[in-house]
């Protein structure tokens, strides 16, 4: 972007430079938001399958350990 610019540059204004600064950070800052929420969104189902996967193990856990399970379970 910088190239492209380059031969403009003595004709635009530091305001319009400036301007031009802000709306390519703005869209950086953007495009980093997205991938921030992306991450966000892949922890998170990330923790809810952990969450899952461990609710199953300990109900397995308690089945086989629990005596009162077990005899109803060799009925």
């Amino acid at each position: 972007m910088a190239a492209l610019l380059a031969p403009l540059r003595p004709t635009l204004t530091p305001t319009t430079l400036m301007l031009i600064g802000f709306v390519m950070l703005w869209q950086r800052v953007s495009h980093l938001r997205d991938d921030m929420k992306g991450l966000r969104d892949d922890v998170k189902e990330g923790l809810e399958r952990m969450e899952r996967r461990f609710d199953k193990q300990q109900d397995l856990i308690l089945t086989l350990t629990d005596p009162a399970s077990q005899s109803s379970i060799t009925k």
